[in-house]
């Protein structure tokens, strides 16, 4: 019984002295493996017999350094608290006359005795002159004349008169007039209710440029005239002829001054024998309203039996 434990003793010691140097031997191949390929040195792996006991590497000792020798500074030399003293060059007399500079080299202005070097060689302005003040005294004041001279009256110039010309013709108008003056020689006739409103020279209108539209009648231009001047007018159209019949202009009406009395109207001087609403008006015609006490003839028209 001892001998067969003891050949099981001996196998099994062999078996774990395989095992663990297999072990060992895979382990230095991994990490011959995982090693960077630099010039590091591998650990060194000391493999010994089954039953021997492992022993520690030899540890190596570091060497004593030497320390650097220390360094001192050396204190720097000592300075003198006073600065150094510039030599000032050499002042002009300024009783001589300067010396001519040389041929050949420019020569520069010299500088104004208020500007005088300092020690660093810089230019300091010197005192500035005094402003001298204006005089405060003012010249005495001439004293005005208390009496004006006497103002001369303007001359009175004369107006002048009144012309009854009638205006200049224009390019596109008329001279249109409206007039009742026949009525002053025949105030005998005139209904009294009237006597009022009569103009005290008979002129309605005086003879006034009118502009004119293409085509416009005399009817129209008194249609027009008179609205546009606030002055009555009343008209009736005849159904026959679909002319215009003027009954009263300024409320003087026809039979106020007779029985042959009423309103007609005149053309560059001539009484029409037609009515007023197929008289075309031309530029530079003279248009009249006449008031008739005597069915024309008082106004140039034609003698009516």
């Amino acid at each position: 019984m001892e001998k067969l434990i003891a050949i099981f003793t001996s196998k099994t010691a062999k078996i774990v002295a395989i095992a663990l140097s297999v072990a060992i031997v895979l382990t230095v191949a991994f990490l011959m493996q995982s090693a960077p390929a630099t010039g590091a040195k591998h650990p060194t792996i000391i493999t010994q017999p089954p039953g021997a006991e492992l022993q520690a590497p030899p540890t190596e000792e570091p060497l004593p350094t030497e320390a650097p020798p220390e360094i001192t500074p050396e204190p720097p030399p000592p300075q003198s608290e006073e600065p150094p003293s510039e030599e000032l060059p050499p002042q002009p007399d300024p009783s001589e006359p300067p010396a001519p500079p040389p041929t050949g080299t420019a020569t520069k202005p010299p500088l104004p005795a208020t500007f005088p070097k300092n020690i660093d060689g810089m230019l300091t302005p010197g005192p500035k002159p005094s402003a001298t003040p204006a005089p405060t005294t003012k010249p005495p004041a001439t004293a005005a004349p208390t009496t004006p001279p006497p103002k001369q009256p303007p001359a009175e110039t004369e107006k002048p008169a009144a012309t009854t010309a009638p205006p200049a013709k224009n390019a596109s108008a008329c001279v249109f007039s409206i007039r009742c003056d026949t009525i002053l020689s025949n105030m005998s006739m005139l209904n009294k209710a009237k006597q009022s409103i009569l103009p005290a020279d008979g002129i309605i209108m005086p003879q006034t440029t009118i502009e004119i539209a293409e085509n416009e009648t005399a009817f129209d231009l008194l249609k027009r005239v008179t609205r546009e001047n606030k002055i009555h007018m009343e008209f009736s159209i005849t159904p026959i002829d679909n002319g215009a019949y003027i009954q009263g202009i300024g409320n003087i009406y026809e039979f106020d001054c007779g029985p042959l009395s009423g309103w007609t109207y005149r053309l560059n001087g001539t009484v029409m024998g037609y009515g007023s609403s197929l008289c075309i008006i031309k530029p530079g015609d003279v248009l009249e309203w006449l008031y008739t006490c005597d069915l024309g003839r008082d106004v140039g028209g034609p003698v009516v039996n």
